[in-house]
């Protein structure tokens, strides 16, 4: 029995009642029934008790704390095998248990010293240093133009001017004298000293605290000044900002433009010379040592399709192939892209290209346009893109990019990234019919062998971000056939039949994390990073 977007759904969520131990007596029969009925349903309930046992024991997911978008960020609680789990539900749990062993190879499983240990609270990767100009920093704290920020870390810079960019795509330039605390993504606090916030459109709603204000961006460019008496002054560039007074006794918060001025704090009048010179000097330009990196990729532009495949244009990275067809597709697959051409998944093809050491634990981004069907169905939502990832101790994994059709993870069609049981869920439904971008950033947290932190963006915009993941250690014992990227499924015949329906055009992988000014000159420019990216320039 095959079952329908309703049936999925229904599933869900009687698996969710069972897990919060809520379930009522006929949602216990109904999924007696359902399991005794159907492999599919099988598959998905032993998923759901693995996924929640998993997570609850050893690890929790995190999203990003994007401003005006849901956040999912639930837990659920540890399955209560009751008796009647154990009587009404054990002929079927038995059938689903062996029913994935045989079809789904079910992986080994995971312990405690096989996950990351990182906290979630400091430990995730939210920002970067982009540039820096004649730095000098308090203690032992030297930052270097590519040198990755933690949420919770504070910068105190003695004097010098420093850039840093925020994974959203906020870029905020630091003068010292200055004390600033990286609260998140979306989210800084100004201790004291001076700085000149721009924000793009895809980074709006965008926040620097303060003792005595919080400044919500509109997409603009303002500066801010604080003082060691406790005052701050916030100034608009260009564009605006929502300004809320912190203490209870000042005005409700209000909406400022280019030029406007505003105060906020006890002491109004101490200190304004100097507060004006210094929002002088954050709105010059400045010449600055900027991170230089250059990135090697490889694109598939998905324009022109041949008896077998699709050509690779490949920069620097060496061994990569051209995407081939699955067992020799035939049929017409191009259909009017984002970008002149586009292939189109029927849900009956895949295609696979070589890209050596894809299943190392590494630096990379992977971007590509897509169309999901309006209200495609929850049966549809296979693999747009997936490699294994291999360990030693718990052997091959397969990371996978799709979309989400568990409402009790996400929203329904959102963008989906998982290894295992650790997954990312991001915020808008892709299923509408329309051209998507999407660009998927990993990053090793902890070198070669430690957990991978994975931020997803979407249209351009940061989308969910997740730090705990498999140690993947490459070991140097895998195969060729390892290092292969699949378009359409999921690696491995046991998932032959599982296609991907849907549109996919302008497929990029880097070697290095691009940063979120270069995803989005990629979205626009349907360019990868160009050099003079990386140079020293005015700002």
């Amino acid at each position: 029995m095959s079952l329908t977007d309703a049936q999925i759904l229904e599933l869900h969520e009687l698996c969710s009642a069972l897990l919060d131990d809520r379930m009522s007596e006929a949602q216990e029969q109904r999924l007696t029934q359902m399991l005794a009925s159907s492999d599919e349903a099988r598959a998905l309930y032993f998923q759901e008790i693995s996924l929640s046992a998993s997570l609850t024991e050893y690890a929790n997911d995190m999203q990003s704390d994007a401003p005006a978008l849901p956040v999912q960020n639930r837990t659920p609680a540890r399955a209560r095998f009751t008796l009647w789990t154990l009587g009404a539900l054990g002929v079927a749990a038995c059938l689903a248990l062996g029913f994935l062993m045989v079809q789904f190879h079910t992986p080994p499983r995971i312990v405690h010293e096989e996950l990351a240990e990182a906290d979630l609270q400091t430990g995730a990767l939210v920002a970067r240093m982009t540039g820096v100009k004649d730095c000098i920093w308090k203690a032992s704290t030297k930052l270097q133009p590519g040198d990755a920020l933690c949420r919770g870390q504070r910068l105190e810079l003695s004097s010098g001017i420093a850039e840093i960019t925020f994974d959203c795509g906020a870029q905020l330039v630091l003068e010292g004298p200055a004390v600033l605390d990286v609260e998140s993504a979306w989210e800084a606090t100004l201790q004291n000293g001076g700085l000149k916030a721009t924000v793009p459109p895809e980074a709006i709603g965008f926040r620097v605290h303060h003792a005595s204000v919080e400044v919500l961006d509109l997409g603009t460019e303002f500066s801010m000044v604080a003082d060691a008496g406790g005052d701050a002054e916030v100034r608009v560039i260009k564009g605006s900002v929502e300004v809320s007074p912190v203490n209870a006794d000042e005005s409700a918060p209000t909406v400022l433009h280019t030029n406007e001025t505003r105060r906020f704090g006890r002491n109004h009048k101490a200190g304004r010379g100097d507060m004006e010179a210094r929002h002088g000097r954050l709105a010059q330009s400045a010449v600055m040592d900027r991170w230089k990196l250059a990135v090697n990729y490889a694109h598939w532009s998905m324009d022109e399709a041949n008896n077998d495949g699709f050509k690779a244009e490949v920069v620097g990275l060496m061994g990569v192939k051209d995407a081939r067809f699955d067992a020799g597709h035939a049929g017409e697959l191009l259909t009017d892209g984002r970008w002149q051409k586009a292939l189109r998944f029927d849900g009956s093809m895949a295609m696979s290209a070589a890209v050596p050491d894809i299943s190392r634990p590494a630096s990379r981004t992977v971007a590509f346009w897509v169309r999901v069907p309006e209200n495609a169905e929850l049966s549809d939502s296979h693999a747009m893109v997936a490699w294994q990832v291999h360990s030693k101790k718990l052997g091959g994994r397969v990371l996978e990019i799709g979309w989400n059709r568990n409402p009790n993870q996400g929203p329904l069609g959102a963008l989906r990234t998982e290894l295992g049981k650790i997954y990312a869920v991001g915020a808008t439904p892709l299923r509408d019919g329309r051209w998507h971008h999407l660009a998927i950033v990993f990053v090793p947290v902890a070198g070669k062998d430690g957990p991978v932190q994975v931020t997803q963006y979407v249209d351009g915009r940061l989308e969910g971000t997740t730090l705990h993941a498999i140690k993947a250690k490459h070991t140097g014992a895998e195969t060729a056939s390892s290092d292969v990227m699949w378009l359409g499924r999921l690696p491995g015949k046991r998932n032959k039949t599982n296609f991907f329906r849907g549109d996919m055009d302008e497929l990029f992988i880097t070697d290095r994390a691009l940063s979120p000014t270069e995803i989005v000159r990629l979205m626009t420019e349907n360019q990868p990073p160009r050099i003079e990216l990386t140079d020293a320039s005015t700002r």
